[in-house]
């Protein structure tokens, strides 16, 4: 669990660093699981199924179980660690207070939040995968591909989101028109520029092969990206969730006072911490009050589900904590 985090007497400290410690240690692990829900959902037909519900056209009807299959192994995991920062929290507690306090997984309130945390994950991967796969499928049908190559586009589709697999078949179009914009793409692969670059001057054109090769490998670091920003944000979002919840069962409890437990809100310090969070820097609140963005919005926590995108995905922030022991208990 957490390495020791508190220090002597009957004070409950949970800092930045030991969040920052134990994110490094769960965000590679929601990333493999984001990887390994791909390769199911890729795997959950065959290629010659795919293409032969291509020709009825019926692809559309595989896609939610082909999604949801891959989803449901990620929403557990992140539901997991939910539970394991919830168990962190509570063994820093019992060893800085010399108590016996833990985590209670099946606590009513812990066990409504994870049931709609599954059903929340589940819902965006099949949503997401709808948008990005009629996105493929739409330039597939422009490009006139036949049924076989469709539903090579359906499956190289899957782990995208819409916008993304907008920008993949846009990418496409600007190296089979050979305009230099290709080569302003971040996520390209800048070993294909100078075969690009003489394309764009004219002197080759590119063949089939070329450009599927070089969109296939702009499509591959998408999906890198994707995994990235998502093992971030649901590590982040599900630390602190569990911690909060810990926070709650321990003042339930009697194990902590809450009247005198302090949560500040901490930036990554850099100059990437995006505006409105630099605003939050050093905010102090009591548990149940939510911190305030630089644009209006309430969060609980760094990642809270309830605020908008902006002020969440791909967050670097964390809040530590501070609370006092009851002194009936103590």
């Amino acid at each position: 669990m957490l390495s020791r985090i508190i220090k002597q007497g009957d004070d409950f400290d949970w800092d930045q660093d030991d969040i920052e410690r134990l994110l490094r240690r769960l965000e590679p692990r929601i990333q493999a699981a984001f990887i390994n829900a791909i390769i199911i959902a890729q795997q959950t037909n065959t290629l010659d199924e795919l293409a032969e519900l291509a020709l009825e056209g019926r692809l559309f009807e595989v896609l939610d179980d082909t999604a949801g299959a891959g989803a449901e192994s990620l929403a557990d995991l992140v539901n997991t660690i939910i539970v394991e920062s919830g168990q962190a929290t509570a063994e820093a507690m019992a060893a800085g207070f010399n108590a016996i306090i833990s985590f209670d997984q099946v606590n009513q309130r812990a066990v409504n939040i994870m049931q709609a945390n599954r059903l929340r994950l589940i819902t965006e991967f099949v949503n997401e995968q709808r948008l990005a796969t009629r996105e493929a499928l739409v330039d597939g049908i422009r490009r006139g591909l036949n049924p076989r190559a469709q539903a090579r586009v359906f499956r190289g589709s899957i782990g995208l989101t819409g916008r993304q697999q907008q920008a993949v078949n846009n990418f496409r179009r600007l190296l089979r028109t050979g305009s230099a914009e290709a080569l302003t793409r971040e996520l390209r692969d800048h070993r294909f520029d100078p075969t690009i670059r003489r394309a764009v001057a004219g002197d080759i054109v590119l063949t089939d092969a070329q450009i599927e090769r070089m969109v296939g490998r702009y499509r591959d670091r998408f999906l890198k990206f994707r995994s990235e920003v998502i093992a971030r944000t649901e590590a982040l979002r599900s630390v602190h969730e569990g911690n909060e919840l810990m926070l709650r069962q321990a003042i339930a409890n009697g194990n902590i006072d809450g009247e005198t437990l302090v949560r500040t809100w901490h930036t990554a310090r850099d100059a990437r911490v995006r505006g409105s969070h630099t605003f939050m820097n050093g905010q102090q609140r009591p548990l149940g009050i939510p911190f305030r963005s630089g644009n209006g919005n309430d969060l609980r926590f760094p990642g809270d589900i309830n605020a908008p995108a902006s002020d969440t995905i791909q967050c670097r922030c964390a809040v530590s904590t501070r609370a006092t022991r009851l002194a009936a208990a103590a």
